[in-house]
């Protein structure tokens, strides 16, 4: 009986003879291909750690304090652009990092450079790959994070202040979303939902916060009803306008909701490059932390472009020895990169790159691109 050999995994594109025009085009579409499906399975498998703390949270309101399943649905829907755009930079370090290494340790990386192909060229693939994952972050980070991270922060409130239970932890300060009221609360009655010995601390009105403290506190259709309520209100100059006491008081929901949301500063995860430069124009050029967020905006996006340029050689060069190189090297450049990423930003708003605080969020584009550059130029032969 004849035998016949196992057929390799994959082969590059059979071309005609005299089509050389198009060979170097099929041997890109090759390469893109190798790093394309990691890549699509790497968002997803990234995504699941990245909503791990999340989902136990939510999973927590639908169980223990039997929240909507539709609310939590959509706190989900809401999280997930600003994950997703946390993930396209890991995803692009999995992904080329594995579509290189294989190349080098089955020889396909070698025989494209017998054949003549420079490491210059064989690393342009790689970039214009790159590239399409840097755009499409930007479009995520742009477009859908700032909007979807609002309507979170909003939903959270709205639970906060509906189902006291659910969200605001006892004995803890909380501010939801960096809102412009801390709420305080001593106790929660878990069956009831009452909140008991309630402080919230807001300063919608003044320089200086509003004081309001009660008893307890109850959420009954769509309103906050308080029992023994103390307000203390503060004038813009810090003296006392007004203080008084009651036995009962009552909030909307919503209006202290949109009054949170409208009347204040957003969080930079809320808010869009255009709407960071518009705030830099009216703030002034000493506007350090919104100078320092604008162009963290503009540098995360990159980093899927650099990170695949330095993948390359990093991947060529230990390929060749084990399979499981790839995963190691991917795994060291993820923990590199969230390191330095913080650490130059810390810097930058410490004030240690005054006058020039913006080249925090770019020094770790720099430093990577740098060492692509050094350890191509030492591969290039």
């Amino acid at each position: 009986m004849n035998q016949h050999p196992a057929s390799p995994r994959r082969t590059f594109p059979r071309v005609r003879r005299g089509s050389s025009v198009w060979r170097p085009l099929l041997a890109d579409r090759y390469l893109l291909e190798e790093v394309l499906v990691p890549f699509v399975i790497g968002l997803q498998v990234i995504l699941v750690p990245l909503l791990a703390d999340s989902l136990y949270y939510l999973m927590r309101m639908v169980l223990v304090h039997h929240v909507d399943w539709r609310t939590v649905g959509r706190l989900l829907l809401f999280l997930t652009p600003q994950m997703l755009a946390t993930a396209f930079p890991l995803a692009t370090i999995l992904a080329v990092s594995l579509g290189v290494g294989r190349l080098a340790r089955e020889g396909e990386w070698t025989a494209l450079r017998l054949s003549g192909w420079s490491l210059w060229r064989l690393v342009v693939p790689f970039v214009v790959f790159g590239a399409l994952a840097s755009v499409g972050q930007w479009v995520i980070g742009e477009y859908l994070a700032p909007r979807a991270n609002a309507e979170f922060g909003r939903l959270v409130t709205r639970i906060s202040l509906s189902r006291p239970a659910a969200a605001l932890p006892p004995k803890t300060w909380t501010s939801p979303l960096g809102s412009g009221w801390s709420l305080y609360v001593n106790a929660i009655d878990e069956t009831s939902g009452e909140l008991q010995g309630l402080v919230m601390f807001t300063n919608l009105d003044s320089d200086y916060p509003t004081l309001l403290a009660a008893r307890t506190a109850r959420y009954t259709e769509g309103r906050l009803e308080l029992a023994g309520v103390v307000r203390h209100v503060w004038r813009p100059d810090g003296t006392i306008e007004r203080e008084g006491a009651s036995q009962r008081a009552l909030f909307p929901v919503e209006a202290l909701v949109d009054a949170t949301f409208a009347d204040l500063p957003r969080m930079p995860d809320t808010r869009s490059a255009a709407d960071l430069r518009l705030s830099l124009e009216a703030e002034g050029y000493e506007a350090r932390d919104t100078r320092i967020d604008l162009h963290r905006r503009y540098a995360a996006p990159l980093s899927c472009l650099v990170l695949a340029l330095l993948c390359v050689p990093l991947n060529a060069a230990g390929g060749r020895r084990s399979g499981f190189l790839g995963l190691l090297i991917a795994a060291v450049l993820v923990v590199v990169y969230f390191l330095t990423q913080q650490l130059f930003v810390s810097i930058a708003r410490n004030g240690n790159l005054d006058p020039l605080p913006a080249l925090g969020p770019w020094l770790q584009n720099v430093l990577f691109v740098a060492a692509a550059l050094v350890l191509l130029w030492r591969q290039r032969r």
